[in-house]
């Protein structure tokens, strides 16, 4: 029946809209009628609505409004219309611009809501009203002017619109309510509507494709962005630290969200919005046609609307991290075929999967306990859904119109199916109601398929399972009707509207009467209620003649049965009759004059909003037989103040209603529960002798503060209150500081218990055991003071500028006596100017004060005890040197300021008239010193740390004491540079003459090696000195203090701006020479091997022989010679094999002896017999076991004429346009075989030789031989290949019958032109000679090698072992770095540079051998940041292979 009624409703609304609905603007929406006299036309070129006519516009909804298309831009009034109706633009996106004429006086409701790209509207002066809602959320409006002749403004006129208060003039005298206000922001420039740096509106017309931010905007607000269609990007800065909710509501277009790298609080992954650490995910951007998407782990919530009109996404994958899921979140994405959701998901929110057309089943994991409101509404295409057994509810619209769904099974854990839940379901043929429901909703199935299915209804009446569903057509003639015996539920709206029903008989199965279950039943007269029923709904027999009639009234109360249905009581105060044992739904909501209830005993449940609304009840009488109380039961009974139960405190809290004390009754929280024994109330408030006083029960009051206006009160440990005396068991220290004294009547233990022992308060607490001082700040002499509890005092300020400062040991204050123990967080950290303190107490005393952090100012100051004076690391400088004084009787060097190359250590400083002796030198004190720097040391030095003298040159040291007492200096032994430099006259050495010329310069390493030790040895002896020269080690004054080390280098320090082919002059020759003493000790390193470290060094000057020949013409004459140079470097070089091994094993310069080989080479290809070259060490020259060569640059040539040297010449490097595809050069050892040893035996003689020869004497084995070889990617003619017991290590041995040594050829090219002609020599000055052109020797041909001897494979090459650094230091310009040693590489590269990438002031340096695990790079800025790598390499067929980095490090230069 109630179908039929409302089908003729919707018939007869029709009718009615038919008679003022011009329907031929439906037919042609160009032109048609608007108004009795009001016509309106449409261009539909320009989009201009033109409205011309007299009088007033029709009223419209926006439903049926004829020109509410979002398709108009323009809206031009002409004059003779007089009012705007009611929303006649509503919702129209497209709109920017409104012309209203003068003869309009009246604007409608609605007329403009939400037309968000409407920018600029004129109010004429004639218009006197503007309507509800007039301009709400017309975001774009950028100035609105209102005139005076305006008289009233509706509610929301201008909510949600955003102006600058100069843009917004109101000239009316209508005072506009805060609904009505528009925002008044700060700045609108660009369509940013920024107000207190909060982007609180992005106006939609300016928001079109990329946006960024400003960079001042610290918080974007609520749908900031909303309907910004056009926007494509947004860049949020790193000043934003909130975004609010729902901020880029229908950005349909928006397809990346960036933030900036340097934002705190959020992230951007692939234009994804997060939060920083990526637990919450915001937005996914509505634009992204991404289909597929799987949200990371790291995600625990995903926001309300977050993936809101997402229509590519058809695939989402939610992980198990996820927990919560915001509403709407999925909304709208009308592409989303299937979703993954996490086992970890709570909840299905309202609206999660609202309007997901294609999404075709769903599984909900066995985490989820709810399905909220229109969660899959209108999902069309969804066929299946499971739902687990942990789901307690289903919500209203759940699965509304999901047209699709065949079948559903109701797990037996849900207790509630809320309204419209399954409604029509068109294809829902089966559903199972199980017993755990209680409560099913109206139109829970409505128009499903079961229901549409006239063979499951029973004479009108629709049962599934045990529950009564619904009534039909078929039942409007029946007038009595007995329910089915084991119907469990009459659901809501059941029997509504059955206006024939005179009776009904309701079985003892039922349980559960829905709310308006028999509503409009208007001939229902009788009715009976068995006891079974527990539950009645509101308004359950509403308006049924039983209900009208007015003799089942009992002074305003309707009772049915043993149940109270409904209540207007006439009397203020209710007694509920004896014999109910059901208070309904609802059932006194809204009796305002009620004041208080006495429910008689018997009674076991109220209802669900029962006395809500009550708002003049204050006191209710319950029995101890309810046990349940409704949700809501009191809801906004908000004087209700006293609750008196029957039962216990016990039985009181085991009630349904309290268990949880949900926020629907927390009205019963907030009133005494009075108790057959004891009471029970949530923070109510008491006031006993103006103390405020909260109680929890009858042995529970806590102090909350005192109400009067003493400055003092007294607290006692109980009070009387509702019979009972209850104990004080909590007290809100900061609840009283309004006062100066407390006096306690309990002990300062319990004060302190009952306070929780942490409460901080600016009062004196008198207890019954003495006083507590907590937090009170007093001011004595200048020194601010905190007392504190125990009676103690911290300081914790000071008044004035501060030199010096007077601090007691103790402090009065009200007679109470208090120690002085520590001085707070930052006190004295501005205090740059204090120097002393004088404390009245003794040095020992002092140390027990606690110091908190930033008071440097302080305890670096010299504290003056009563018995002696804390120097505190005082500083001193005296002739540059820099002391720290420990205490009256230790100071020590703790650095050198000057630059001076005479320094004198003190013996003793003086500082306030105490002598103090200076007894140590302190680490790193004189790091760096230079060579030929005299340090005087005096006697009372006891004692010198290991680093004092770290990476000094030679110095000159003078010792004020004997030799004796100089080696008893503790850690002596571990500055051996000192003990040396007592004996500096001995090592000094400023130049050598050497009797060689510049072109023999390879010959000098082997002078210096015999010449400087005889010289030292001379010396001794000379100088009568204890320096004794023993198997290479030195011996000074009876101590080893290592091994001597001569180190020279040539070619070292020349530069040249073109390195490749061009000749590089550098006349001052001594630069390009470098010879060094090096004190060597010997130390284990961190992996046992024996290593040697540098004790001190120093350089000096070559002479040689013909250092004065140099002149400008043969500088000339080299210059042109070197241009007409063609050399190419070679395959590699040959060298006797006998010679090399004497050389590598007899410890001579193996670099010097490889570096002569090559040099032979390249002299043989020149013919002018003045032209002399040699290699220099610019080479790169390394050790690689048996092949030693070159690599980095290869070799580079020194060129002399005379012997006099003039320049270098630079060899190509790798491929280039000159043909020459060699990258490093490699040494090949040629073995003589003898006649006597066979052919087939020459393998195995190569091998067991080489074995024999290399036996102790490198790290690795040879293991085999083979014949063949590749060098430089050519085959090495006789060559043979030696495989060690490294897979990455093998080398190459030539084997010969005679000793004639072909020369090594250079590389060819296949690809490049053969060695070009030379140019005709141009005509040369007189003093000139002609130059012949060097030709370059063919290159022999290559035999090939026999089938069954293949060339030996290339090796698989391994990155070799990376090293970390131990220690970084800066020192003036310069870094000293140390790093573990890595066994199996050949040597190690530094970089430093000013930038973590190594892009800018980049150096690096190459050490070369294994063992080397520390340097010094100098030649840096001054106080300059830099970062630190380092790496290992191994040489794998001649060429380098590095490690990966090291970790780097940061250190600053001084």
């Amino acid at each position: 029946m109630k179908k039929v009624i409302s089908l003729i409703l919707s018939v007869a609304m029709l009718l009615s809209i038919v008679s003022v609905v011009d329907f031929s603007a439906f037919a042609d929406v160009k032109t048609g009628k608007c108004g009795d006299n009001v016509t309106y036309s449409l261009d539909t070129e320009t989009g201009v609505l033109t409205i011309s006519g007299t009088g007033k516009m029709t009223d419209y909804s926006a439903e049926d409004c004829p020109f509410n298309s979002k398709t108009y831009k323009s809206v031009i009034i002409e004059s003779g219309v007089t009012s705007i109706g009611n929303e006649a633009f509503y919702g129209c996106t497209s709109l920017t611009s409104v012309t209203i004429p003068d003869s309009v006086t009246s604007i409608g409701s609605y007329v403009f809501y939400k037309c968000t790209r409407l920018t600029s509207v004129t109010i004429p002066d004639s218009v006197t009203s503007i309507g509800d809602y007039e301009f709400y959320n017309c975001t774009s409006l950028t100035s609105v002017t209102i005139g005076n002749s305006v008289t009233s403004i509706g509610d929301w006129a201008f909510s949600g619109c955003y102006f600058t208060s100069e843009n917004f003039v109101n000239n009316s005298n209508v005072e506009l309510d805060d609904s009505s206000k528009p925002t008044i922001v700060d700045t609108d420039a660009g369509g940013f509507c920024i107000k207190d740096n909060e982007l609180v509106n992005m106006r939609p017309t300016y928001a079109i494709g990329e946006v960024t931010i400003q960079n001042s905007v610290i918080s974007i607000g609520y749908n900031a962005f909303e309907y910004c269609t056009s926007l494509t990007s947004v860049t949020i800065p790193d000043s934003v630290t909130s975004i609010g909710n729902s901020t880029f509501y229908n950005c349909t277009s928006l397809k990346s969200i960036e933030v900036s790298e340097n934002n705190k609080n959020y992230v951007s992954v692939d234009g994804i919005l997060f939060n920083k650490d990526k637990s919450e995910l915001i937005t996914y951007p509505a634009g992204k046609t991404d289909s597929e998407y799987v949200i990371p782990n790291s995600v625990t919530s995903i926001d309300s609307s977050a993936f809101e009109n997402c229509t590519s996404l058809t695939s989402v994958t939610i992980p198990d991290s996820v927990t919560s899921i915001g509403g709407s979140a999925f909304f709208n994405c009308t592409s989303l075929a299937s979703v993954t959701i996490g086992n970890s998901v709570t909840s299905i929110d309202s609206s999660e999967f609202k309007n997901c057309t294609s999404l075709t089943s769903v599984t909900i994991p066995n985490s989820v306990t709810s399905i909220g409101d229109s969660a899959f509404y209108n999902c069309t295409s969804l066929t299946s859904v499971t739902i687990p057994n942990t789901v307690t509810s289903i919500g209203d619209s759940a699965f509304y119109n999901c047209t699709s769904l065949t079948g559903v099974t109701i797990p037996n854990s849900v207790t509630s199916i809320d309204s419209s839940a399954f409604e029509y379901c068109t294809s829902l043929s089966s559903v199972t109601i199980p017993n755990s429901v209680t409560s099913i909703a109206s139109y829970a199935f409505y128009k499903t398929a079961y229901y549409n299915d006239e063979s499951n209804w029973d004479n009108g009446v629709l049962y599934i399972s045990d529950c009564l569903i619904d009534t039909n057509y078929n039942f409007d003639s029946i007038t009595d009707y007995i329910i089915k015996d084991g119907t469990r539920i009459i659901a809501n709206c059941a029997f509504e509207d059955c206006t024939s029903l005179t009776s009904v008989t309701i079985p003892n199965s039922v349980t559960s009467i829905g709310s308006n279950a028999f509503y409009n039943c208007t001939s229902l007269t009788s009715v009976t209620i068995p006891n079974s029923v527990t539950s009645i709904g509101s308004n359950a027999f509403y308006n049924t003649a039983y209900f009208k009639d007015k003799l089942n009234w009992e002074n305003g109360v309707l009772y049915l049965s043993n149940y109270l249905i409904k209540a207007t009581p006439t009397n203020n105060d209710y007694t509920i009759k004896k014999g109910t044992i059901l208070i309904s739904d609802s059932a006194f909501r809204g009796c305002t004059s009620l004041t208080s209830i006495i429910i008689s005993d018997g009674v076991t449940s109220i209802g669900e909003y029962a006395f809500s609304g009550c708002t003049s009840l204050t006191s209710v009488t319950i029995p101890d037989s309810v046990t349940s109380i409704g949700d809501c039961a009191f809801d906004e009974c908000k004087n209700l103040t006293d609750i008196y139960y029957s039962g216990t405190k016990k039985e009181w809290k085991a009630m349904k209603a309290m268990k949880a004390m949900s926020y629907s009754n927390y009205i019963l929280s907030c009133a005494v529960i009075h108790c057959s024994d004891g009471f029970l109330c949530n923070n109510k408030t008491v006031i006993v002798d103006k103390v405020k006083y909260i109680l929890k029960d009858e042995n529970n009051a806590c102090v909350d503060g005192y109400v009067g206006n003493s400055t003092s009160v007294s607290i006692p440990d109980k009070i009387t209150v509702y019979g009972f005396d209850t104990p004080v068991t909590d007290i809100k220290a900061w609840t009283l500081d309004n006062l100066t004294d407390v006096y306690f009547t309990g002990t300062k233990a319990q004060w302190i218990e009952l306070t929780g022992g942490n409460c901080y308060f600016n009062y004196i607490v008198h207890c019954s055991d003495g006083a507590i001082f907590r937090d009170i700040t007093v001011t004595i002499d200048n020194v601010e003071y905190e007392l504190r509890d125990d009676n103690t005092a911290v300081i914790i300020g000071y008044v004035g500028k501060l030199t010096a400062i007077d601090i007691p040991e103790t402090i009065s204050y009200k007679n109470e006596k208090l120690k002085t123990v520590s001085v707070d967080f930052g006190v004295f950290n501005n205090c740059s100017s204090l120097t002393d303190v004088y404390y009245t107490g003794t040095k020992e005393q002092w140390n027990k004060i606690n110091f908190n952090e930033n008071n440097e100012y302080l305890t670096s100051s010299v504290i003056h005890c009563s018995d002696g004076v804390i120097f505190n690391n005082k500083s001193v400088i005296v002739d540059d040197v820099k002391y720290i004084i420990l205490d009256e009787n230790n100071a020590y060097v703790d650095c050198y300021t000057g630059n001076s190359s005479s320094i004198k250590i003190s013996d003793k400083i003086t500082l306030y008239d105490i002598e103090i002796p200076v007894t140590s030198i302190g680490e790193e004190a004189f790091y760096g010193c230079k060579s030929s720097t005299t340090i005087t040391i005096p006697k009372s030095i006891t004692y010198i740390s290991d680093d004092a003298f770290e990476n000094c040159g030679f110095i000159n040291v003078k010792y004020e004491g004997t030799t004796k007492e100089f080696l008893k200096i503790r850690n002596i032994e571990n500055n051996k540079a000192l003990i040396i430099g007592r004996h500096y006259d001995v090592f000094n050495f400023n130049s050598f003459d050497v009797p060689c010329k510049q072109s023999e310069h390879l010959d000098v390493s082997n002078y210096l090696y015999s010449f400087i030790p005889d010289l030292i040895s001379k010396r001794s002896k000379e100088y009568n000195e204890d320096v004794l020269i023993k198997n290479g080690d030195i011996y000074v004054d009876g101590v080893n203090v290592g091994k001597l080390d001569i180190y020279y280098s040539y070619f070292s320090n020349c530069y040249c701006d073109d390195p490749y082919g061009e000749s590089c002059y550098e006349s001052d020759y001594e630069r390009l020479h470098s010879a060094s003493i090096y004190i060597q000790e010997k130390y284990t390193d961190d992996d046992g091997a024996i290593s040697y470290r540098d004790i001190c060094h120093y350089e000096f000057k070559i002479n040689f022989s013909n250092d004065s020949d140099y002149n400008e013409s043969d500088k000339q004459y080299v210059n042109d010679f070197v241009k007409k140079l063609t050399l190419a470097k070679p395959q590699y070089y040959e060298m006797d094999y006998e010679e090399y091994t004497n050389e590598l094993f007899n410890g001579n310069d193996i670099f010097n002896y490889i570096d002569k080989c090559a040099s032979k080479y390249y002299n043989s290809l020149i013919d002018d017999p003045t032209i002399k070259v040699t290699v220099g060490s610019g080479a790169g020259c390394i050790e690689g076991g048996i092949n030693p060569g070159y690599c980095e640059g290869g070799a580079n040539l020194a060129v002399f004429k005379n012997n006099v040297f003039y320049g270098e010449y630079y060899l190509k490097n790798e491929y280039d346009e000159n043909g020459c595809k060699i990258w490093s050069e490699g040494f090949i050892p040629v073995l003589i075989i003898p006649d006597s040893i066979a052919d087939d035996e020459i393998e195995s003689y190569i091998l067991q030789k080489v074995k024999k020869d290399y036996e102790g004497r490198q790290n690795f084995k040879f293991n085999a031989i083979s014949k063949g070889a590749v060098e430089n990617g050519l085959p090495v003619e006789d060559g043979y290949t030696l495989k060690t017991n490294y897979a990455d290590v093998d080398s190459i041995i030539i084997a010969r019958r005679s000793n004639t040594q072909k020369p090594s050829t250079p590389a060819e090219n296949p690809t490049a032109p053969t060695t070009p002609t030379q140019p005709t020599q141009p005509s040369q000055p007189s003093t000139t000679p002609n130059i012949p052109t060097p030709t370059q020797p063919t290159a022999p041909v290559q035999p090939t090698p026999a089938p069954t001897q293949p060339t030996a494979p290339a090796q698989a090459v391994k990155k070799p072992k990376s090293t970390s650094i131990k220690k970084a230091k800066g020192s003036k310009k310069a870094v000293a770095l140390e790093w573990k040693k890595v066994s199996g590489v050949k040597g190690y590269q530094v970089q430093v540079a000013t930038d973590k990438k190594f892009k800018k002031n980049k150096k690096t340096v190459t050490i070369k051998k294994q063992k080397t695990t520390k340097t010094t790079v100098k030649k840096l800025k001054a106080k300059k940041k830099y970062y630190v790598r380092v790496r290992t390499y191994k040489i794998v067929n001649g060429k380098k292979v590095y490690s990966s980095w090291s970790k780097v490090k940061s250190v600053k230069t001084k």
